[in-house]
């Protein structure tokens, strides 16, 4: 069954609290009450904003930790294999598609690597990627040597540095920013509790 039809029924159209409160001129309010309500809700909207920017934020620096870590683990075990030299190569992954191994490589760029074009192709340095036709079934191989994997894994290192440090002063910004509003919200509050006081004091006024 069909909703309703807001133009016939002349419903405003839907918005987000946000775009509401942005869409209020407050100098327009002349009820005290009111207007501390409305100051009080544009507080904690901000908060809510505020909370939902900074966990994104944080979020992203923990995701991105997560992932060169992950790509620092696969380097470490190259690293560890005695027959890793800079003439010797060590297998990273393999993939049936060149655009796997590519997309694989720019993990790598992603990650806090540099990128590279080799042979018309971008991949990270350090990276190299080839065909291999005579193992068995076909595969594109994502390999690397013991100097440039050294200089990934470093790479990788001050990046997951990088990320730690922004998370914590993100996670900062985001206490003091909460303090500050929760503050105001506060005084808000208590502007409420006052004005509610005095209206109740008004009322009782007026029955005497």
């Amino acid at each position: 069954m069909p909703g309703p039809d807001n133009t016939i029924l002349n419903l405003p159209a839907p918005q987000t609290t946000t775009a509401w409160l942005n869409s209020l001129d407050l100098t327009n309010v002349k009820d005290s009450m009111m207007l501390t309500a409305l100051t009080f809700l544009f507080f904690g909207n901000a908060v809510a904003e505020s909370v939902r920017t900074q966990t994104k934020t944080i979020t992203d620096l923990s995701d991105k930790m997560v992932e060169a870590n992950s790509l620092m683990a696969v380097v470490n075990a190259g690293l560890g294999q005695t027959s890793t030299t800079d003439s010797g190569g060590y297998t990273l992954a393999k993939f049936n598609t060149k655009k796997e191994a590519q997309d694989y490589s720019m993990r790598f760029v992603n990650a806090g690597g540099t990128t590279a074009q080799v042979d018309g192709d971008a991949v990270a340095v350090g990276i190299k990627i080839n065909y291999i036709t005579d193992q068995g079934p076909a595969f594109w191989n994502v390999y690397s040597y013991r100097t440039p994997m050294t200089k990934l894994n470093d790479s990788l290192q001050l990046s997951i540095n990088n990320y730690s440090s922004l998370s914590q002063q993100s996670q900062l910004v985001m206490q003091q920013m909460n303090t500050r509003l929760g503050a105001a919200m506060d005084y808000v509050t208590a502007s409420i509790e006052k004005w509610g006081k005095l209206l109740q004091s008004f009322v009782d006024n007026l029955r005497r």
